[in-house]
């Protein structure tokens, strides 16, 4: 069933060593697939500790295509396993993608396969394919682009994308403009982009972020603001950006603070009816405006019917297990007695508890 190898193989080795990721300028071995040569020139690939063999390419199938034989020799093999080969051409660039399922050999004790192939293909990889992969677009034409500083840009599976940054390539980067467009631009690109106004993403939702700020603050919409940093902050990495962000809170809180005369506001409240307990319910969400965690609280308020009539006059509720981080939002939850309260009035926050029981009071 194996080939003995000629020259070509040798040359075919040469050529998958070439196109792999590396250090530097030239590309070497790609984890994913590590090939070697065998004493008679067979080409190994090792994937999931199995190794998988190749041949030569076949140049007489004509008709612009080559042809290559795939066989394994694993016996506890029970699936018959499949792949996608991915075909390259002497620049390293993506050209071709076939996917192929092995089948047994009883005669030879081996899976066994052959397919066909760009005829411009100088070097391949493989990588082990989901079943029905062949009808999954998805999974098949799951490519990306990688590109080094010095300006080289190659095609590759995008299973194989952590093992080329591993070794100084990069990923395509999102660009964004000041009037909402955005394109993808390799790494080496990114600069002179930049040079004509476009950003990135942590550098345009900053530029945003000034702009809504300073709106906001001059139309009191603190929690809008500490909204918008919760977001932020969740997904910026800049240093700088997080120290901006950071000293936008506390100014916020700050402003807030000072005009509710109070360490936590009322954010938001909802009331609906719980069919289980048989009750109006209320919902109050609180963001804790302190430097303090909160560990317990008090509030009042009024409630009133959709006529505005009051159903329950100033009534004290109060959670003793709080539990709220400087500067986060936390919503509890309270059975109210009568059926048809619609909304509240008349809140206030009475007594705040912080989580070294000191205490402030209204």
């Amino acid at each position: 069933m194996k080939k003995i190898f000629t020259f070509a193989g040798t040359l075919l080795m040469m050529c998958i060593l070439l196109i792999l990721p590396s250090e530097a300028k030239s590309i070497t071995n790609s984890p994913a697939s590590m090939a070697m040569a065998t004493d008679n020139g067979d080409v190994i690939f090792t994937i999931n500790d199995v190794e998988v063999y190749t041949s030569d390419i076949d140049w007489s199938t004509g008709k612009g295509m080559k042809e290559i034989d795939i066989w394994i020799t694993e016996k506890e093999i029970i699936e018959a396993p499949e792949f996608l080969i991915y075909c390259y051409d002497n620049y390293g660039n993506h050209i071709d993608s076939e996917y192929v399922t092995m089948e047994y050999s009883d005669k030879y004790s081996q899976y066994f396969g052959t397919v066909r192939i760009d005829s411009n293909t100088a070097s391949i990889e493989i990588l082990p394919a989901e079943p029905g992969a062949w009808y999954n677009s998805f999974y098949y034409y799951r490519y990306e682009r990688v590109s080094s500083p010095d300006g080289r840009k190659i095609n590759i599976h995008d299973m194989l994308v952590p093992n080329y940054k591993n070794v100084g390539w990069y990923e395509d980067v999102w660009l964004y403009s000041l009037d909402g467009r955005e394109l993808k631009v390799a790494y080496c690109d990114v600069p002179a982009y930049k040079a004509v106004g476009w950003y990135e993403w942590e550098e345009i939702s900053m530029i945003e972020f000034r702009a809504y700020y300073k709106s906001a603050i001059n139309s009191w919409d603190y929690e809008g603001i500490l909204d918008a940093i919760d977001s932020l902050k969740g997904y910026i990495e800049n240093p700088y950006y997080l120290k901006e962000l950071a000293d936008a809170q506390c100014y916020t809180m700050d402003k807030w603070r000072v005009e509710l005369n109070a360490p936590m506001a009322l954010v938001d409240y909802y009331v609906f009816y719980d069919e289980e307990v048989g009750k109006d319910c209320l919902a109050l969400e609180f963001r804790n405006v302190s430097y303090a965690t909160i560990a317990a609280y008090k509030t009042s308020f009024i409630c009133h019917d959709i006529f505005g009539d009051i159903t329950r006059d100033m009534q004290t509720y109060y959670s003793d297990k709080a539990d709220i981080a400087p500067g986060a939002k936390d919503t509890f939850y309270y059975k109210l007695d009568n059926f048809n309260t619609d909304y509240i009035s008349s809140f206030s926050v009475d007594q705040v508890v912080f989580e070294d029981r000191t205490s402030w009071y209204r």
